[in-house]
């Protein structure tokens, strides 16, 4: 079980990285040879199916959070997942005109309904999913993503070559879904009768549905901005403002996403009150630190980064990636509050107060637009209640925690000046590159290296304030009550 536990750590990580780096090659690719409209086009049916695809009973969450679930149990899980997950494709197939034309894009409808499959495929990968992560096999869970998309460029990028346009990235994400379901359905083999009644489904449920709840909040807090681009904006912008998002939001979530799901059962596991702030206090620097150097970095070079990925003509997803970059730490931050939120059971008030924090969002973005903002001053509103978002939820973390939010605070004073300092000096680099007329890619070498020196001072500032040590013996302590399980099964 301990070998498991630290397989799963190491894996998870590896495979965030190559994923990350796939989908960060992948879409530089698809940018370079299909321009912004395409993206454009995409996002809006993808808006959709965000939306869409969090309105489900949220069984893969509470499978992970069970404590030995059963036959009935994985066999009313994958009941309920299908059941509402094709009701739900059928009912956005129906409404796509209408969506689209809300939009903004009523050429889109063809592919909002296109994407409507993305419904069924995902939501039954669910209890594949949970079955996995609880028995921390997380190479499987890592590769049936990583392989299945790989495919989905090789087949979306000659359609692409070849003007399919939009339909080149549809082809991708199509084909990735349908291969991760097959992928992760083989490697667990759960039972697929029917089950419509369960003794413990109320249960069940009962937990799901917050949980989903909360993650439609948040999917809503993170599209809104685009929703509100789509009308102030044509599909060119969209598109631009969509990549700049893309070239951040995919590595982050990537990664964060990938250390959540490990943490998270074993979090769920922790009865320890002590045992649980010590962990909590230790995952939330681990985690500022893994994302904000270098996302400060992205914002101080924001034009030279996206020329080099995407290459000319698009000033606009330039100007956008540094409100855009400056948010995902206090992202990443949210991730982690809400995971010790849900594994202390405390779901139904992560789910509140996403909510709360997804109206204030949506308030902004409203009024940012309607005042006649473009794509730019919606993104940096976006920034700033990100930001208020993350202290909201970190605050109440805290106190499940045991701990106060100044304690929280204190634990990241070594990582946010030294941010800052980072990207003031990759903005530095930037500007005195451009003047002296050194191209987008040679200047990448330079913020690398920044970043990289950067994260490695940070660290040893962790381990001088001791954050470091008491992130090595929680991972101890989480080894120790691995085998610990292992010995009584």
């Amino acid at each position: 079980m301990s070998q498991r536990f630290a397989g799963g750590l190491a894996w998870n990580i590896a495979g965030g990285v190559m994923r990350a780096l796939s989908q960060f090659i992948g879409g530089a690719v698809l940018a370079r040879i299909l321009g912004p409209e395409p993206f454009g086009v995409m996002a809006v049916g993808w808006i959709m199916v965000q939306y869409a695809r969090l309105i489900d009973p949220g069984m893969g969450a509470a499978l992970v959070k069970h404590a030995d679930p059963d036959r009935d149990d994985l066999r009313f899980a994958t009941t309920m997942q299908v059941t509402v997950s094709v009701l739900l494709a059928v009912v956005l197939a129906a409404c796509a005109g209408p969506c689209a034309k809300a939009l903004g894009d009523p050429a889109a409808a063809p592919v909002i309904r296109a994407l409507a499959i993305l419904l069924p495929l995902g939501s039954f990968t669910q209890v594949s999913t949970a079955l996995l992560e609880r028995g921390m096999r997380f190479s499987t869970i890592q590769m049936g993503n990583l392989i299945p998309y790989l495919i989905g460029l090789a087949v979306g990028v000659p359609l692409a070559i070849d003007g399919a346009g939009a339909w080149s990235l549809v082809a991708v994400v199509v084909v990735q879904a349908l291969g991760t379901a097959i992928w992760l359905y083989v490697a667990t083999r759960h039972p697929l009768a029917p089950k419509w009644h369960h003794p413990n489904g109320r249960g069940m449920l009962g937990f799901g549905v917050h949980a989903s709840g909360a993650a439609l909040a948040n999917s809503i807090a993170t599209t809104a901005d685009q929703v509100a681009v789509s009308h102030v904006a044509g599909l060119a912008e969209l598109g631009q403002y969509n990549r700049a998002g893309g070239l951040l939001m995919a590595p982050m979530l990537t990664l964060t996403n990938a250390l959540a799901v490990w943490i998270f059962p074993i979090f769920a596991r922790t009865a320890d009150p002590a045992v649980r702030r010590r962990q909590f206090l230790a995952v939330v620097p681990a985690a500022a630190g893994l994302t904000a150097i270098p996302f400060a970095v992205a914002a101080g070079g924001a034009d030279a980064v996206v020329s080099a990925v995407y290459g000319p003509g698009w000033g606009l997803a330039a100007a956008v990636v540094q409100p855009i970059a400056l948010t995902m730490p206090a992202l990443t931050l949210i991730t982690f509050a809400s995971t010790l939120l849900w594994s202390a059971d405390r779901v139904a008030l992560d789910h509140r107060l996403q909510w709360l924090s997804t109206a204030a969002i949506v308030i902004g973005v409203a009024i940012a637009a309607g005042t006649g903002g473009g794509p730019l001053a919606i993104a940096w509103t976006v920034m700033g209640i990100a930001w208020l978002r993350a202290l909201l939820l970190l605050s109440a973390a805290a106190r499940v925690a045991g701990c106060g939010l100044w304690t929280v605070c204190r634990t990241l004073l070594a990582v946010g000046p030294l941010a800052v300092i980072c990207g003031i000096a990759a903005h530095g680099i930037e500007r005195l590159g451009m003047a002296e007329g050194i191209s987008a890619w040679p200047l990448m070498a330079p913020l690398a290296g920044l970043m990289l020196s950067g994260c490695a001072f940070a660290w040893w500032l962790s381990c001088r304030s001791g954050v470091a040590g008491e992130l090595r013996d929680v991972i101890a302590t989480w080894r120790r009550a691995a085998r610990n399980q292992q010995s009584q099964e």
